[in-house]
């Protein structure tokens, strides 16, 4: 085995120390072989370190023999550093792929800023809603303001309805007295007919009635007639005998119930009683 000298500085170049000469100064220790070799040892008595080769080396290692030996690297450090650069390929690849990511990314990012860019459009479009919701909300108002006149005008149609009220309950007032007067009438008329003398007949065919007759039709379809020049307080009764169910009471220029029409009987075995009022209600029932 090669014998190795301690380094020291010759001339400001590092050489081994020259045979003969020894460390002077400073305090030697265990030296310890590097990876891949065994060996070693205290170099404070002795300046000869033997040095070998490890049974398994891994790493640095002397190769050769002699001056001619070199430094180099053992199979498992070799593999060790080829898995190592192959590890280095895949983290370069991953590398890669998270630079294409990135890209990737990038372009998100692109395509948001242009969907930021959209949002924005349609802000300015939901602003410009916005202004023509306070558009149709001034038009509202307008609205308003023309429902508050129509209002005002109702009031005012309800003023003139409350007047319009005030006069029906004057109208009701004078119908009330015209009521009364019609009640006194009507009290003056039965008192008149129940001072009556009645006359009692059969018809058989067309007739005109006298005051204070009571027939009784037995023909269907003929038409008896009240008397001509009624006065206030007459009677007559115009009735109908079993299966006797249309004869027509003609006025005879007078109103029957204020109207100017015929009266029809269309019952049998039916009976109605006249009494005249005046020139307007002419002939009622009672």
């Amino acid at each position: 085995m090669a014998t190795r000298r301690p380094l020291v500085l010759v001339s400001g170049l590092t050489s081994e120390l020259p045979d003969g000469d020894s460390v002077i100064g400073i305090g030697a220790g265990s030296v310890t072989a590097g990876s891949g070799l065994d060996g070693g040892g205290d170099v404070s008595n002795d300046i000869r370190l033997d040095i070998q080769l490890a049974p398994n080396p891994s790493g640095i290692i002397y190769v050769g023999t002699g001056d001619t030996s070199t430094i180099g690297l053992d199979g498992a450090a070799q593999a060790s550093g080829n898995a190592g650069i192959a590890a280095a390929s895949t983290a370069l690849a991953s590398g890669n792929a998270a630079l294409v990511v990135g890209t990737q990314a990038l372009a998100s990012g692109t395509a948001g800023l242009a969907s930021g860019n959209a949002a924005l459009s349609l802000a300015s479009t939901a602003l410009a809603s916005g202004n023509a919701g306070i558009s149709v909300g001034v038009s509202a108002l307008g609205v308003a303001n023309s429902a508050q006149g129509t209002a005002i005008i109702a009031v005012a149609s309800g003023n003139a309805a409350q007047v319009t009220a005030n006069t029906a309950l004057a109208s009701g007032n004078a119908g009330i007295a015209v009521g009364v007067n019609a009640l006194a009438s009507g009290n003056a008329a039965l008192a008149a007919v129940a001072n009556s003398t009645f006359t009692y007949t059969i018809t058989s065919g067309t007739k005109t009635l006298a005051v204070g007759e009571r027939t009784t039709a037995v023909t269907n379809n003929l038409t008896v007639s009240l008397p001509l020049t009624p006065a206030a307080g007459n009677f007559v009764s115009v009735g109908t005998a079993q299966g006797i169910n249309y004869i027509v009471v003609s006025g005879n220029g007078s109103n029957i119930m204020e109207l100017n029409q015929n009266l029809i009987i269309d019952l049998d075995n039916n009976n109605v009683n006249l009494a005249y009022f005046d020139s307007n209600q002419g002939w009622r029932f009672v």
